[in-house]
């Protein structure tokens, strides 16, 4: 028999059993992470918790902050997940505005910046 996603929360559909599946969760182990106040929606942020930070529910439950493993899963959304397709930076409309050094110091600020930001983060 079928387990029934609903029994561990109302709002799983179709489309969010699959995303837990695919992740790699079983219907127990999905039931495990829900009962500790996940929701069905966080199938990607769980599987971030599990494989990049090696955490799983109960150590969540009895020792994680939430609000800074949401904050550190926010960084690697932005460092990892955006920089598997990043954006072309836009052309400068008067190229003889900027300078050598303008163009240097641009590039070093960007580089520090992602530096920093990426720093500790990846996965």
């Amino acid at each position: 028999m079928k387990p029934n996603w609903k029994n561990i929360h109302r709002d799983f559909t179709k489309e969010l059993v699959k995303e837990w599946q695919e992740q790699g969760f079983s219907y127990n182990q999905t039931a495990d992470w829900i009962n500790i106040g996940l929701k069905p929606t966080e199938a990607f942020y769980t599987s971030w918790l599990r494989d990049c930070r090696n955490k799983d529910s109960e150590w969540v439950l009895n020792y994680g902050d939430d609000e800074l493993l949401r904050t550190e899963y926010k960084f690697y959304q932005i460092n990892y997940l955006n920089n598997l397709n990043p954006p072309t930076p836009p052309k400068p409309l008067f190229t003889p505005f900027f300078t050598t050094t303008t163009k240097l110091l641009i590039i070093t600020g960007t580089l520090l910046t992602i530096y920093l930001l990426t720093k500790n983060y990846d996965c």
